[in-house]
């Protein structure tokens, strides 16, 4: 799989079945869920699993927001899910300027639980640098 560029209207297929655009006018990347079957709802391990391979593949950061605002739903897809966000509250955070991910109530607080557990795994896994290795 390629990475996303800034080609207007360049879309990139996903094995996780997420379609992402890059939009060069905000410099927003969002994610689009594909119709299945049924339209079931993704529960709360599969989104877990999810924000867990967007986390590692790089197309969520992990760091933490330039700024986050909480405010009424747009209707835009969710960038963990890629459903459209319905909720009464969406949560917008930009990253650096460059980066501008949406998210539904119960996606970013799994993205939020997610990329802290898996920062702290990390630096568990580091040698000490007070110890000399």
């Amino acid at each position: 799989m390629s990475n996303l560029s800034d080609s207007p209207g360049r879309s990139l297929d996903d094995p996780a079945g997420l379609t992402y655009t890059w939009a060069p006018d905000s410099g927003a990347r969002f994610g689009r869920r594909r119709k299945q079957c049924g339209g079931k709802v993704l529960d709360d391990a599969q989104v877990r699993e999810r924000v867990r391979g967007l986390l590692t593949s790089g197309r969520l950061p992990s760091e933490d927001p330039v700024k986050l605002w909480a405010g009424p739903s747009m209707a835009k897809p969710c960038s963990c899910c890629g459903e459209i966000i319905t909720t009464a509250t969406e949560y917008e955070l930009d990253f650096s300027g460059t980066l501008t991910v949406l998210f539904h109530p119960r996606c970013y607080a799994i993205w939020n639980e997610e990329r802290k557990r898996m920062t702290d795994e990390r630096r568990r896994d580091r040698p000490s640098q007070a110890s000399g290795t």
